[in-house]
């Protein structure tokens, strides 16, 4: 079992995500960057500063509009998500 979960680790460090949340200036991750490689190696300090980061990391795919559209739609789990990130931007907890 343990073989099968490095595997898919290892198919998810090959996928090309995106990156939907909001600009994050001082580690260089922007709105919409596309990001070949795993992200959690990339910015894993970051990531364990603000870990909602890791849910707005989304795989390149069909469903990537619809992603991205709920950004701006209230209570969905991306416009949460996005909102608490650009509060611990600001200084909030």
């Amino acid at each position: 079992m343990a073989k099968k979960a490095e595997e898919n680790i290892k198919q998810d460090e090959n996928k090309l995500q995106m990156y939907i949340g909001p600009t994050i200036e001082k580690v260089g991750l922007n709105h919409g960057a596309v990001i070949n490689g795993n992200p959690k190696v990339l910015y894993e300090k970051i990531i364990k500063e603000i870990p909602e980061i890791e849910k707005m990391l989304i795989p390149v795919d069909e469903n990537i509009s619809i992603k991205k559209r709920n950004i701006n739609l209230t209570a969905t789990l991306e416009n949460i998500y996005y909102n608490k990130i650009k509060e611990k931007l600001l200084g909030g907890k």
